[in-house]
Parts: structure tokens; C-alpha cells; sequence
């Protein structure tokens, strides 16, 4: 486990732990999310961290994937992304994978919470677009005020 320093790019953190690294399951089957669902089940586990998986369990999962890059990239326009495990996830979802690291279920079974939050997906994205990010975030002259650009073209009403 991986303590971190108290802020995150300015941001104040709930936590400062980090999630251990391991595979992802892309697309668990339903045996895997019943077996998944049983093992949490039977630790103590919070509500809040079971209803976070109950939900991305619950859609098909061309939908969890774009729920989950939707909030990667959300986060991305925040601050960088250095580490996924760290930076890529919402306090919410890094603190229920840190829970799973703690609770005494199998590997295969916080594979498949990775897998429902497509942690290496989003990792797939940050490393295609981490340095557009950045190039973004150094243009601080690539747009206008909108207030400006209504003396320019005239009032909306």
C-alpha cells in the first residue's frame, strides 16, 4: 500500500491510500460478479463501496465503460494524471478498492472491482492523451472571455 501526501494538486484528499496494483478484468462474466458479489458479501465491506459496484454491475458494458472514461476524463481536466491508481479515480472509487485491498478477498475478486471500474482502460486513455492534456492546460491564451467576444460580435439577448 502507497501513502500519499495529503493533497493532490492542490485538491485536499479524504484519504491518503492508494490502491494496490493488479490486473484488471475487462468485462466480467456473471459468474465472476456473482462469485465477486458473494466474497464482499461475506466481509465487511461499506454500503457506499457495494452500492458504487452494485451500480457499474447493473448496466451492460459498452455504458460502464463510458460512465467510467466520462469520469476519467472529468478528472483529467482537473489536474494531471500521473498515476491511475492515484490520480485516475474518483475518492469514492479509490477508497473502495482500497477497502477490497484490506478485506481478505481473493485477487481474482478485486480483479473483477478493477474491471468495473475499467482502471486499465482509463490507463489506455491517459496514456494516449496525457501530453494533449497538458499542451491544453499551457494555453492559457487559446480562448476568450465570453463577456469580450459579446462587445466583439454584439449582445445576446
Amino acid at each position: 500500500m502507497v501513502t500519499l501526501k495529503r493533497e493532490r494538486h492542490g485538491v485536499v484528499l479524504k484519504s491518503d491510500r492508494v490502491p494496490d496494483r493488479q490486473h484488471s478484468l475487462f468485462c466480467p462474466t456473471r459468474e465472476d460478479l456473482h462469485r465477486f458479489f458473494d466474497a464482499i458479501s461475506k466481509v465487511n465491506i461499506s454500503p457506499c463501496a457495494v452500492e458504487l459496484f452494485r451500480s457499474l454491475a447493473c448496466v451492460p458494458p459498452d455504458l460502464r465503460l463510458a460512465i467510467n472514461l466520462k469520469t476519467f476524463l472529468g478528472l483529467s481536466a482537473v489536474f494531471p494524471v500521473i498515476d491511475i491508481l492515484r490520480d485516475g479515480l474518483s475518492d469514492k472509487e479509490r477508497l473502495s478498492l482500497v477497502e477490497l485491498d484490506g478485506s481478505g478477498i481473493s485477487v481474482s475478486d478485486r480483479e473483477v472491482a478493477h474491471g468495473l471500474l475499467n482502471v486499465h482502460e482509463r490507463w489506455i486513455i491517459s496514456k494516449a492523451l496525457s501530453k494533449s492534456f497538458r499542451n491544453a492546460k499551457a494555453a492559457d491564451k487559446s480562448y476568450v472571455d465570453r463577456h469580450l467576444l459579446g462587445d466583439i460580435l454584439g449582445r445576446e439577448e
